[in-house]
């Protein structure tokens, strides 16, 4: 794999399914990392006065916390696969953000 010397929001990478698993574990402590986000996310939402002219802000907060879940939601799958690959089939479409995806509605569904 080469890194490109430009990255733009269409940069990709391809990516054996080897490297794509290992790619996507994180270690325990940028777990934790993730996870100390998500409550500081948290505790901003509990905190926040919901001003009704600025409804965005809330919003925000929640897809920052989805995205911080989905990462680490895709870290346990990929090293259930990894750990595991002849009981686990790691599906590649979990690598990518759709619909049918179960993100938290607000920081409260944690």
């Amino acid at each position: 794999m080469r890194f490109s010397q430009e990255i733009t929001p269409f940069t990709t990478y391809e990516l054996s399914e080897q490297e794509t698993i290992l790619g996507q574990i994180f270690s325990q402590e940028q777990l934790a990392i993730l996870q100390n986000e998500i409550a500081i996310l948290a505790m901003k939402k509990v905190e926040m006065v919901v001003d009704p002219a600025f409804p965005a802000e809330a919003a925000e907060i929640d897809g920052q916390i989805a995205i911080l879940r989905f990462l680490m939601d895709r870290s346990e799958k990929a090293s259930l696969a990894y750990n595991t690959p002849s009981e686990t089939s790691f599906d590649m479409d979990d690598t990518i953000i759709s619909e049918d995806d179960s993100f938290p509605r607000n920081a409260l569904d944690l």
